[in-house]
């Protein structure tokens, strides 16, 4: 019996818990802990009133506990939900206890809610083990213990306790089907569901069946979707949006635009703001923009155009699009910003070579004090990044440190790459050391880093090294690493990493093929490069504008032009670049009316408008062939603005040709276009001595050093075991440099003999 003060207080309780339970019992997760050794939950987007209502329980059940005030049963499994919200294992173990102490365990309801409890808070085995202790389980305990498993990425033991509740003659309801769907990502398991659903007839439950649409989809299987959509006897605005959305995920946006029409002409369904947009982003990612528009359009008729998601999915759609003023534009008259917005703009503008603009955004969102989301910063990293803005990189990297920031992984990924670019290889490193965790994007951004600065051995070391950790190199690895051989002609370095690509079986990818073509081109082996050609599965435009130039540069005129030809043939358009290699290669073969021929074939047959380096291609092609006077009248004629080095190519060969009065005529041309650098300088030195005129080309070098101008010493280098070592012209720096001057001096003696040998053979055969 309860004395006076006791039973008002206990009435009290029973009053407070009659408030409170009502509202716990179906509130999201939060990471508030109400007492130490908690489980970190997310709090992203949760009410605080919900946590306050969930920690006020708790405190008013402690209350109880210390003043002897009895707890009815009832009270116990919104006493559990609180424990699972506040990520409170602890009070969670304590409440359990006092649960059996009570006799309460039971309770098949009590013993559900402390399964879902332990689940919800990652300790399986506990849940099992409430599972277990179970005289008697209904549907609501398997439900539940199922439901862990699922949660907790175990989907074959949840299968498992499924057939072994059927087993034990209880049917599995649609709940528990739903909670199944809820962790299936395969589709050979999502097929033994559907079938059990079929067999236990809860298809027809509407939830059910939007699940299996969605589930199917997630796991690629369009077709199974679509079989259950239009299998479903009343269909809901879920169902329309689910299969709307999985056809704009997949790029078939004409049948969604269908599926749309039909869901308001025959559905009765009306679209709401999912709908539209899922939409937008499947235009998106097809580019669409005609239609974007039109879905914008009926956005507004809608009246859903203030939605913040709304408002987030268009901008991505003018980003994706190439209409990155329309973006900025809902961008400016957004009234509320969340992360994804900022995100969204600061991303379309760096993915739209507009990083100068998304910087400034990025400021002023630092200005308006939000804070930036990591996946933000990333973005304001690659934009310093394509700018090699240095300086703005490292500001954000302080700004990351003042404020210990704690960055992903893809931020600290874009920092290698941002100092990568920069050419601070050291600092890369630097950042690059000090990461705990390195996926291969990682890798790839170091070892990218230093092939870009040349420094091919130092790559593949740290390929090597990559190769030793769980990191298996991918495609963008092997062409990074094919592009630095290329660069430097390392041909030797190139064949072990096309071995590599052999024998470890990397998936084939056009990428690659083109690079092992390009790498073999420029390294002087164009047989391979043609073998690796001819065996490609696929070829695109970039394939074939790389063999025709390479075969070009090597001096195989004929054979560029009938891989041209065989280009057409195939159906592939050609682009400036493809026309590019064609000229070149007209020109290093003397095919002075080939050339001329397919110029006029770009211009007039494939509508591209020739750019200053065609030009060039055809003021070489007939300098060379001697027709200075008609590469003069091209340029004349052709309205073209000529650089000092193209005028240059035609006054060295007005002068092999001895045509004095055009070389006077071009030398003005440069001495109009004289702007005060040591290159222009030189040239103009160059065309006055072309010309004889020695007194101007004195002028000129007083002039430069007068100035204080220089100009850069010639140099080449080349390629040895992946190091590469510099020559500048008359440079004694290097450490193996008396060496080299002996073999030099051994060749060139050789070489002399030889020569004197073959005239002295030629004489004695013409006599």
């Amino acid at each position: 019996m309860l004395s006076p003060c006791k039973e008002m207080r206990a009435i009290r309780y029973k009053i407070a818990f009659s408030l409170l339970a009502p509202q716990c019992c179906f509130l999201p997760y939060t990471s508030r802990a109400i007492v130490t050794n908690t489980t970190a939950v997310s709090t992203i987007h949760q009410d605080p009133s919900f946590v306050d209502t969930h920690h006020q329980s708790l405190l008013t059940y402690s209350s109880m506990l210390r003043e002897g005030v009895p707890i009815s049963f009832q009270s116990y499994p919104s006493l559990l939900k609180a424990c699972a919200t506040l990520g409170s294992l602890d009070f969670g173990r304590m409440v359990h206890h006092n649960i059996v102490k009570m006799g309460f365990s039971s309770d098949v309801y009590i013993g559900a809610s402390l399964i879902d409890m332990y689940a919800k808070l990652g300790e399986i085995n506990d849940a099992h083990h409430a599972f277990v202790e179970l005289p008697e389980r209904s549907v609501v305990p398997w439900t539940a213990i199922i439901t862990g498993y699922s949660q907790n990425g175990d989907v074959n033991t949840a299968f498992s306790m499924c057939n072994m509740m059927r087993f034990e003659g209880m049917q599995p309801n649609s709940v528990t089907m739903l909670t199944l769907l809820a962790g299936i990502d395969l589709l050979v398991h999502l097929v033994c569901v559907h079938g059990s659903i079929t067999k236990c007839g809860v298809e027809s439950d509407t939830r059910v069946a939007n699940s299996l649409v969605n589930v199917y989809t997630r796991c690629g299987s369009l077709e199974s979707a679509e079989r259950v959509f239009y299998g479903m006897a009343e269909r809901d605005i879920v169902s329309w949006n689910t299969m709307i959305s999985g056809h704009s995920q997949y790029g078939n946006v004409e049948v969604a635009i269908h599926l749309l029409q039909h869901m308001q002409l025959f559905g009765g369904v009306k679209p709401d703001f999912q709908t539209l947009g899922s939409l937008a982003s499947g235009i998106a990612n097809e580019g669409f923009l005609a239609l974007g528009k039109s879905i914008h359009a009926l956005i507004v008729s809608y009246g859903f155009e203030s939605d913040v998601i709304i408002q987030t999915a268009l901008m991505g759609m003018y980003s994706k699009c190439g209409s990155l003023d329309d973006a900025m534009l809902l961008f400016e008259n957004a009234r509320h910003r969340d992360d994804v917005s900022w995100m969204t703009i600061i991303s379309g503008l760096v993915l739209n070579d507009r990083a100068d603009e998304s910087l400034t955004i990025f400021a002023q969102m630092l200005q308006a004090r939000y804070i930036p989301s990591t996946a933000i910063i990333a973005c304001a990293i690659a934009a310093c990044s394509q700018l090699c803005a240095l300086e703005k990189g490292t500001s954000i990297h302080a700004y990351l440190i003042r404020n210990h920031t704690d960055i992903d992984i893809a931020a600290r990924n874009s920092l290698v790459t941002m100092y990568a670019r920069c050419r601070r290889l050291e600092l890369a490193w630097r950042v690059f050391e000090r990461m705990n965790e390195r996926d291969v994007v990682s890798w790839n951004a170091i070892v990218s880093g230093h092939t870009q600065a040349g420094q091919l051995d130092k790559a593949l070391m740290l390929f090597a090294k990559m190769k030793l950790t769980d990191q298996r190199p991918d495609l963008v690895t092997m062409v990074g690493l094919l592009q630095a051989c290329a660069a430097c002609g390392a041909l030797y370095q190139g064949k072990w990493i096309h071995g590599f690509i052999l024998r470890h079986n990397l998936e084939a990818s056009l990428l690659v093929d083109t690079a092992l073509v390009d790498m073999y081109c420029k390294s002087g082996d164009i047989d391979t490069a043609m073998k690796c050609f001819n065996q490609m599965p696929q070829k695109d435009v970039v394939s074939w504008s790389t063999i025709i130039a390479g075969c070009g540069s090597h001096g195989k005129g004929k054979l560029a032009l009938s891989l041209y030809l065989e280009m057409l043939e195939a159906g592939i358009q050609p682009n400036n670049v493809t026309f590019l290699a064609l000229l070149s290669a007209c020109s290093h073969a003397g095919l002075v009316f080939e050339g001329l021929r397919f110029y006029k074939s770009m211009v007039d047959d494939h509508r591209l408008k020739p750019k200053m380096e065609h030009s060039a291609c055809i003021i070489d092609l007939l300098s060379r062939a001697g027709k200075v006077y008609d590469a003069y009248k091209f340029i004349i004629n052709g309205g073209i603005s000529c650089t000092t080095d193209m005028l240059g190519i035609l006054l060295t060969n007005s002068k092999n040709h001895g045509n004095v009065g055009l070389s006077k005529d071009i030398t003005e041309e440069i001495v109009a276009k004289e702007r005060e650098t040591a290159e222009n300088f030189v040239q103009l030195a160059q065309s006055y001595a072309a010309i004889s005129n020695w007194e101007g080309m004195a002028q000129m070098w007083v002039r430069m050093k007068s100035l204080g101008l220089k100009k850069s010493p010639g140099w080449s280098y080349i390629e040895s075991q992946g190091i590469i070592s510099t020559f500048f012209a008359g440079d004694i720096s290097h450490a193996c440099s008396d060496d080299i001057k002996t073999i030099l001096g051994v060749l060139n003696m050789e070489m002399r003999e030889e020569y004197q040998c073959r005239i002295s053979r030629s004489e004695a055969y013409s006599s």
